[in-house]
């Protein structure tokens, strides 16, 4: 199987600066990308000590799970001590001994191109 990979972020029309963050490795396969919430510092914080997190993770379940438990509780504590909004989305695509794991917090996407078909992988979390 040959993986081709690509991660990058825009900034849209919202926000004056980008709060997204993300982190590529093909050798394992880890992709994961954090789209703040908010354009202030509780969100520039949130995505890039998400994805610092998610990157460092042993790609299992177990693994996975502490380590969104981790950023969750580093990312509200300096919410907190901020008096601020700080979150942000997560997506994830690890490659695990047993195949591909994904994590999915929030509306980012995870989407896969093959034979010319784009297909959506994941389904966006909402309070709607």
């Amino acid at each position: 199987m040959t993986i081709k990979a690509a991660a990058g972020s825009a900034i849209g029309n919202r926000y004056r600066a980008n709060f997204d963050a993300h982190r590529l490795n093909l050798e394992p396969l880890v992709a994961v990308v954090a789209d703040g919430m908010g354009d202030g510092p509780g969100s520039a914080m949130a995505g890039r000590t998400t994805v610092d997190i998610m990157a460092a993770v042993q790609p299992t379940v177990a693994g996975i799970r502490n380590a969104v438990m981790a950023a969750h509780t580093e990312v509200g504590e300096f919410g907190r001590k901020l008096g601020s909004l700080a979150g942000c989305t997560l997506t994830a695509l690890m490659e695990g001994q047993d195949g591909f794991l994904v994590v999915q917090v929030g509306d980012s996407r995870l989407y896969r191109l093959r034979a010319g078909l784009l297909e959506i992988l994941t389904v966006d979390h909402t309070m709607a």
